[in-house]
């Protein structure tokens, strides 16, 4: 009886476990992509642009370039209207599946703190079940008076 109960412990703390390494190891890669970036630059300092920076923000600022990006975005947008550009991309995919794993690792995070309960139940279910079971093997192995 005790041995069922030890390994029900076991089960849960394996379980438990795997989910948490399942839902901090992304963070710990994200964390990690963003130490070797440099901090953006705070209000009172000033960012050192580059000559090639300088001349591409005044080319932008020519209302000749304007006009034409404007012209180039409404021939994209014509061009097919109903389908989703972007949606039908690998990385689209990757994503959406990453947040469906996302999502059901939350559900299951959240039936957590009624497992131990539920594997009671089974437990009582099981020893229910043994107790019916031997006491009507007994019955058959019983003559009749």
């Amino acid at each position: 009886m005790y041995d069922s109960i030890g390994f029900i412990r076991s089960a849960t703390r394996i379980s438990f476990s795997a989910v948490l390494l399942a839902a901090v190891l992304p963070c710990g890669a994200v964390a990690a992509q963003h130490a070797g970036t440099t901090p953006p630059p705070t209000a009172g300092e000033e960012v050192a642009a580059s000559p090639k920076i300088h001349e591409l923000v005044t080319l932008l600022a020519d209302p000749g370039v304007q006009k034409w990006l404007r012209e180039e975005d409404d021939k994209k947008s014509n061009v097919e209207p109903g389908r989703n550009a972007g949606g039908d991309s690998i990385s689209h995919y990757l994503i959406a599946r990453i947040r469906a794993i996302r999502d059901h690792i939350a559900a299951l995070c959240s039936t957590l703190p009624d497992l131990p309960d539920q594997f009671a139940r089974g437990v009582g279910l099981l020893q229910a079940w043994r107790r019916v079971a031997v006491s009507q093997s007994n019955a058959k192995d019983t003559p009749p008076p």
